[in-house]
């Protein structure tokens, strides 16, 4: 097989381990932020309830989005909007419109995952995927390993603010690599 033909793959595969890094990055900062904020365990437990919430409110007209739209052109402006909305987290000081941000910020995630779905879908020859699956199990296996050892090591030498700028261009790398 030509690596000509990876090409495409290579960059989809980079620009998803990158957004997946940086999702662990957001996760581990956000709960630190809250926690930090309200000393509350019940107030972290709440930024859980939002995701399942947005993927069910998300869920009931996403397909049709995905469908009429470039799902490229989707996955970019989805990656954009999420570091816009995580790069205004570190200067709100009010624990509801931090949730409300989470809420947009998880709704966008809820899109984009079926969106990469259909774009690989469309990207890949049939005969391709079983390797190219493989590779993406890989790919989400290394971010979930990869993802909290480097919050950790963001939160050891900066600040929990820090990791969330670090998160941004993470999404924005993510971005221009798809």
């Amino acid at each position: 097989m030509k690596l000509s033909k990876w090409k495409y793959p290579s960059y989809y595969l980079s620009a998803v381990g990158i957004a997946n890094i940086g999702q662990w990055v957001y996760l581990l900062a956000i709960n630190l932020i809250v926690l930090e904020m309200t000393g509350s365990a019940l107030a972290v437990a709440g930024l859980y309830m939002i995701k399942p919430f947005a993927r069910m409110f998300v869920g009931l007209w996403a397909g049709s989005v995905i469908d009429r739209s470039s799902t490229k052109h989707l996955m970019i402006s989805l990656d954009v909007i999420r570091a816009l909305l995580i790069v205004s987290i570190p200067f709100l000081d009010s624990i509801w419109i931090i949730y409300t941000l989470v809420l947009f910020i998880q709704m966008a995630s809820a899109m984009f995952d079926p969106a990469s779905f259909t774009y690989m879908t469309l990207l890949l020859p049939e005969h391709s995927r079983k390797r190219f699956n493989a590779l993406l199990s890989f790919v989400h296996s290394g971010a979930f390993i990869m993802g909290p050892a480097l919050a950790g090591i963001l939160f050891m030498v900066g600040s929990l603010k820090m990791a969330l700028f670090v998160n941004v261009g993470a999404f924005l790398l993510s971005a221009g690599l798809t």
